[in-house]
Parts: C-alpha cells; sequence; structure tokens
C-alpha cells in the first residue's frame, strides 16, 4: 500500500517517462526505503516507503555536474526561536510531500523500473528523469533552486548572512511547530522550551545505556585527556557512532559542547580510556534527558551577550589551546562552539 501511493506520487508529479534507454547512456538502479515516522511523544504517525536512487553509481561529469545544497545553520534557527520567544510570537510549521520529487534535473539522467513495478512486456525499457528523486546526488540542489525561486516569486525576501533564510510579513496561519529535525519545540504562554529528549533516550537505548547510573557532570574539572599511545584499542566504529550521536546533541546542550568536543578529536585509534570518557557523558544523559534551553517570552530588553574564553596550552599531544564562546539572546543561549586553535600560541594573550 505504501508502495503504491508512493508510485502514485511519483507519477502524478510528472517524474519520469518510459522510454528505451540510449546507447550512449547508462541507467541508474534503484531500491525501496522503508521508515517509520514518529512525532515529538514517539508516537507512530505512518510508516513511509521511498524509492530511492543508487546515486553512488553516478559519476561527476556525466551524471552530475554541481551537487551543491545550503543546509539551515543551528545558531540561525535557535535565533529566530528566541527572537519569536522574546517578541510573543507564534512559531508555525509546514511539511512538504515528497520534497525533492519537485526539484527539476537540467541533466539527462535514466533509471531502472522500480521492483515490484515493471511493466510487463516492457521490461527492457528504463525510466528518464524528469524530476529529481532522492538518492540523486544532485536531488538536494534541485529541490533548495525550486523552494528558492517559488519563494521570492511569493514575495519573499532572502537574507543576505544565510542563504536558507527567507522572511516575508503576514497573517496567514500554518501548523504549530512542535517538533523540528529531531528537536522537541514546546511553546507556552511564557516562553518557547527546545529540547531532545526522545532523541537522548534513543541514544542510550542504542548503546545500551538506559539502565545505567547517572552522574551529574559530564567531565570532571580538570581532566587531561591526550592520545594515549600505550591504551589499549576499541572498535573504532563503534565510538565514532557514540561521538556522533552525542554531537547532534549540543544542538540543544550547550552543556554537552566541551566534553564532546574534546572526545571526537581522537576518532582514530580510539584506546579504552576515550570509551569510558564517551560513556561517561552518556551517564550523564541519562539523568538530564529533560535538559534543554527555554526562551522566555519578553523578560527584558533584547540585547546581544557574548562570553568567550580560552586555555593556554591545554592539549598534552600538540599544546594547542581550546576556545570556546557563547552567545546569549535576551533569556537564552543562541550559539556555542568549543574548538581547539589551529596554531600554537606562545602566550596567554595570543590564546
Amino acid at each position: 500500500m505504501a508502495m503504491q501511493s508512493e508510485i502514485d506520487s511519483i507519477q502524478k508529479n510528472n517524474t519520469w517517462s518510459l522510454t528505451e534507454l540510449p546507447r550512449s547512456s547508462k541507467s541508474i538502479g534503484v531500491k525501496w526505503i522503508y521508515k517509520t515516522k514518529r512525532d515529538e511523544n514517539g508516537e507512530i504517525i505512518k510508516h513511509k516507503t521511498r524509492l530511492v536512487a543508487k546515486g553512488y553509481s553516478q559519476k561527476e561529469g556525466i551524471d552530475y555536474i554541481e551537487v551543491f545544497s545550503p543546509v539551515a545553520r543551528m545558531d540561525t534557527i535557535r535565533m529566530i526561536i528566541s527572537l519569536a520567544a522574546h517578541n510573543g510570537w507564534k512559531l508555525y510549521q509546514l511539511d512538504v510531500k515528497s520534497a525533492f520529487l519537485q526539484g527539476d534535473l537540467n541533466e539527462e539522467v535514466y533509471i531502472d523500473q522500480p521492483e515490484g513495478f515493471v511493466k510487463e512486456g516492457k521490461e527492457y525499457m528504463v525510466y528518464r528523469l524528469h524530476k529529481a528523486l532522492y538518492g540523486l546526488k544532485q536531488a538536494p540542489r534541485a529541490w533548495f533552486n525550486k523552494i528558492e525561486s517559488h519563494f521570492v516569486s511569493e514575495g519573499f525576501k532572502g537574507c543576505d548572512s544565510e542563504q536558507t533564510l527567507f522572511t516575508k510579513r503576514s497573517a496567514e496561519d500554518l501548523g504549530h511547530l512542535n517538533y523540528f529535525l529531531g528537536i522537541e519545540v514546546v511553546q507556552k504562554a511564557n516562553g518557547v522550551f527546545i529540547r531532545q529528549k526522545r532523541y537522548a533516550e534513543r541514544i542510550l537505548k542504542r548503546f545500551g545505556m538506559s539502565t545505567c547510573n547517572p552522574v551529574y557532570c559530564p567531565i570532571l574539572p580538570g581532566v587531561k585527556v591526550g592520545r594515549d599511545k600505550e591504551g589499549k584499542l576499541v572498535d573504532e566504529t563503534y565510538y565514532k557512532q557514540i561521538v556522533g550521536s552525542q554531537m547532534y546533541l549540543t544542538s540543544t546542550r550547550p552543556d554537552l559542547m566541551f566534553a564532546t568536543s574534546l572526545i571526537s578529536r581522537y576518532m582514530s585509534k580510539p584506546t579504552d580510556l576515550h570509551l569510558q570518557i564517551a560513556k561517561k557523558i552518556l551517564r550523564y544523559l541519562k539523568g538530564t534527558t529533560q535538559f534543554g534551553i527555554f526562551y522566555q517570552t519578553g523578560c527584558r530588553e533584547g540585547d546581544l551577550e557574548v562570553y568567550t574564553d580560552s586555555d593556554y596550552a591545554e592539549d598534552m599531544d600538540d599544546r594547542k589551546s581550546t576556545s570556546g564562546y557563547v552567545f546569549k539572546f535576551s533569556s537564552g543561549v543562541v550559539a556555542w562552539t568549543s574548538k581547539k586553535q589551529p596554531i600554537v600560541s606562545l602566550s596567554t594573550t595570543k590564546a
């Protein structure tokens, strides 16, 4: 049923046409992907099926030319939420069904007929794509070009400093924003609260830490971590999965930024020492899954405050310094980072 719905959506959108494959061309394979879509409470909304092109078989210059597509920065998203909360505005959202299927293709691309929907008597034929299909290298670029031109035609104005931000004054309402890219958005009369509780619980379950004993500090102050060349090596892929999962949590958890950034330096040849620190962060997460950021409505003037600091040659391996900053707008933080400097500082001033 879900597969037929996907095919119907593709055909209704005039995404392809059945044709013979030109001798000078090759076709790209396709496959079915199944996914369960859930809401902010983890409840199942629907079961989705996607027909996806095997884009990894495409060759640059032949099957595609340009793949770049801008992605909204989390700093921008948090700043918009903070502004809305400060001014008492409501946040709304919309979801474009089969978004990538709306993007027009400039290249000549052919795909195989999907499994289960091969035309009888025309098995030798292929589909020529007129619009993008999920999985194609150029699909994100094609979709952004489409939505950008639509926004401009509807009177939206692009932002000079953020390519994915478009603004327009209007009295029309869309659906209330409550779940966005894995981030739960709770709108209250006195402000907006964002968190990733459901995502955090899923991480703990994935790595077998759902029943662990919580700790109340992600990493002890003053702890020094180095390459640990003599330490016992651990599964590199497993370690990268833990660190990668924690990195996305920093979208709403500035308290995890320093510790997660620190362990991310040892993706190559991680040892048991690094894994234990990564697991301690998960133990901290166990007791703080409900943490997030609250942007209060009209608490005071919307001033922007910035805090920054750095250590001095604290890295045990190369003696580089670590810098960090936090940008706070009105009642909540909107941007933060913690990263190692690219050069060796020769003084505290330089650090």
